[in-house]
């Protein structure tokens, strides 16, 4: 994705579940949002080809696992709901980029993010806010003198 996206990789931890679908479907149109296909299975190098069933050799993805963190035992369902989830996106044109899965260094509901808080080694202050559905914790980007009175700051203490 580098080049394409012209920044260095980033990890962002996610929830399991509902968070973690968001960001499986978020990503599967990581081609499509750049313009270099029209639907992610045009692309070679997701892992769409795999959920699908479509490419049986050298793979990658723990599907038992993946169904596991999505919460079903229905690879059947998994398949169908993925499909109709990115060309519902695809069609309503919800392609734009989003900072939260972009920006954030957690993803996931306040109990999930607040728990990850402390094993994230960061340079800056973090902040954890609301965004959408979801909570974001993510490296504070304003000045120390700046911030929004809504948002909480954790001060790394060392």
């Amino acid at each position: 994705m580098n080049a394409y996206w012209g920044d260095n990789y980033h990890a962002t931890a996610v929830e399991e579940g509902s968070h973690l679908w968001r960001c499986l479907v978020y990503i599967e149109l990581n081609m499509v949002r750049c313009g270099v296909v029209k639907h992610p299975s045009e692309w070679e190098w997701n892992g769409i080809g795999e959920i699908l069933g479509k490419r049986r050799r050298y793979r990658l993805l723990d599907i038992e696992r993946l169904c596991w963190r999505l919460r079903t035992d229905d690879l059947s369902e998994l398949r169908r709901s993925l499909e109709w989830s990115l060309a519902d996106r695809i069609s309503r044109n919800q392609l734009k980029r989003e900072l939260c899965w972009t920006q954030a260094l957690a993803v996931g509901s306040k109990q999930f993010v607040k728990a990850m808080q402390p094993g994230i080694a960061v340079r800056r202050e973090v902040v954890i806010e609301e965004s959408g559905d979801s909570w974001v914790l993510r490296e504070d980007a304003m000045p120390y003198n700046q911030k929004a009175a809504s948002k909480e700051t954790y001060k790394d203490p060392n």
